[in-house]
C-alpha cells in the first residue's frame, strides 16, 4: 500500500472519532460535510430567491417569447363579429356575470 499502517490504538478513542476521516494523511476530513457554517439562513434563502426568480425569469420570457406555440390549432374566426351576437355577447344580461366567474 502506499501508506503505512497506522498503529493500534492503545487507550479508547475519543466520542468523535468516528466523525472524522484519518486515513494516515496529514489532512484528516469530516465525515460529513459541514455546510452550516458556509452560510448564514439569510444568505441561503437569497440565493435560493435569486435562482427560482432567474428560473421563473427564463420560463416568462419563453412563455412570452413563444405564446402561439402554446395553441396546438388555429383559432377560427367567425364572421360578423365573431359571432358575438350569436353567441350572446354583451346584449345578453347576464354577459357580466358570465365574464367574472
Amino acid at each position: 500500500t502506499p501508506l503505512e499502517a497506522g498503529k493500534p490504538p492503545s487507550e479508547p478513542l475519543p466520542e468523535e472519532d468516528e466523525l472524522v476521516w484519518d486515513d494516515g494523511t496529514a489532512n484528516p476530513e469530516p465525515c460529513l460535510d459541514v455546510w452550516t457554517t458556509q452560510f448564514t439562513p439569510g444568505e441561503s434563502l437569497a440565493m435560493l430567491s435569486g435562482a427560482l426568480g432567474l428560473l421563473g425569469g427564463v420560463y416568462g420570457l419563453v412563455w412570452w417569447w413563444d405564446t402561439p406555440s402554446l395553441c396546438p390549432y388555429t383559432p377560427k374566426q367567425y364572421p360578423y363579429n365573431n359571432l358575438e351576437k350569436e353567441f350572446g355577447g354583451s346584449t345578453n344580461p347576464h354577459w357580466s356575470q358570465h365574464i367574472n366567474r
